[in-house]
């Protein structure tokens, strides 16, 4: 990301951010977003109210401790409170009541499941939609792929007119595409 110029937005568990503060650091150093992806990754869809708000404040509190900043940016574990309609009405706008702004994704390209870099780059930016968020994965294992697909992404994206922003910044960008 930084090679190209581009902001990233790490939606940062927080177990993991606690086990690793010195990366969450750099993610700021270098001019990414940090945000909020829970404490524990579960889905907080199945867990009552209570513990899904804990999951979501005890995210926000680790990230703080660590950057200095509360993150106001929360995307839920497989996407559960953003993208689906089968979500309990209680939860349907949680992160909202904390006082965060959820984020989604339109664009997938299932790069944890480890699919190729090329299949990665094609489910990338393949997409034809004029604003487009790509969730990519950045934890979890052997991430080489994902890595080694970026540049190409980013590449393609650029050739095609789009311009690369943060969902705390989305009209930071010129008009289509």
């Amino acid at each position: 990301l930084k090679a190209n110029g581009v902001p990233g937005t790490f939606f940062d568990v927080g177990m993991n951010a606690e086990a690793n503060p010195a990366l969450v650091q750099q993610e700021i150093a270098q001019g990414n977003i940090v945000a909020n992806h829970t404490y524990s990754h579960l889905d907080l869809t199945v867990l009552p109210l209570w513990r899904a708000k804990l999951e979501i404040r005890a995210g926000n509190w680790v990230l703080q401790g660590i950057t200095g900043r509360e993150p106001t940016l929360f995307r839920s574990p497989y996407g559960a409170l953003e993208l689906t309609d089968s979500q309990s009405a209680t939860h349907q706008n949680l992160a909202s009541s904390l006082g965060m702004q959820p984020v989604g994704w339109n664009v997938d390209p299932l790069d944890w499941t480890r699919p190729g870099v090329q299949e990665i780059v094609r489910a990338a930016a393949s997409s034809s939609a004029g604003d487009q968020v790509i969730l990519l994965h950045d934890g979890g294992g052997d991430r080489s792929q994902t890595v080694a697909a970026l540049p190409y992404i980013i590449a393609q994206m650029h050739a095609r007119g789009y311009v690369f922003v943060t969902p705390d910044h989305p009209d930071s960008s010129p008009g289509s595409p």
